[in-house]
C-alpha cells in the first residue's frame, strides 16, 4: 500500500509543478502582451504627433480643410487610445481569471496530496 501512495504522491508532485509551470507561462505571456500593447500605443502616439505637426504647418500655410481632417485625427486617436485600454484591460481580466483557476487547483493537489497516508 506504501508504495501505491508514494506513486500517487508523486504523481500529484508532477501535476502541482506542471500548473504551477502554467502559471508561470501564463505570467510570461501577460507580460508580453502589455508589452506589445505599450509599444503599439507607443506608436500610434508617435505617428499621431507627427500628423499633427503635418497639420499645423499647412493650417500656417492656409490651408483650412487641414482644421477639420485635424480634429478627425484627434476624435481617431482618443478612439484608438480608448480601444487599446479596453484591450488591455480585458487581457488583465482574462490574465486573473486564469490564475485563480490555476491557483484552485493547485490547492486542490496540495490538500489531496496531504490526504494520501504515509504508511
Amino acid at each position: 500500500m506504501g508504495n501505491k501512495n508514494e506513486q500517487e504522491r508523486s504523481r500529484n508532485n508532477r501535476l502541482i509543478s506542471e500548473k504551477e509551470r502554467n502559471i508561470d507561462e501564463l505570467s510570461d505571456d501577460r507580460r508580453k502582451l502589455e508589452d506589445s500593447l505599450l509599444f503599439l500605443n507607443d506608436h500610434l502616439q508617435r505617428g499621431y504627433r507627427s500628423l499633427t505637426s503635418i497639420n499645423e504647418e499647412d493650417l500656417r500655410d492656409g490651408d483650412h480643410e487641414t482644421l477639420r481632417l485635424q480634429r478627425m485625427n484627434e476624435e481617431q486617436e482618443q478612439l484608438f487610445h480608448r480601444h487599446l485600454q479596453e484591450t488591455e484591460e480585458e487581457v488583465l481580466e482574462s490574465y486573473r481569471s486564469q490564475r485563480k483557476v490555476l491557483d484552485g487547483e493547485i490547492e486542490k493537489l496540495h490538500k489531496k496530496r496531504s490526504e494520501i497516508p504515509w504508511d
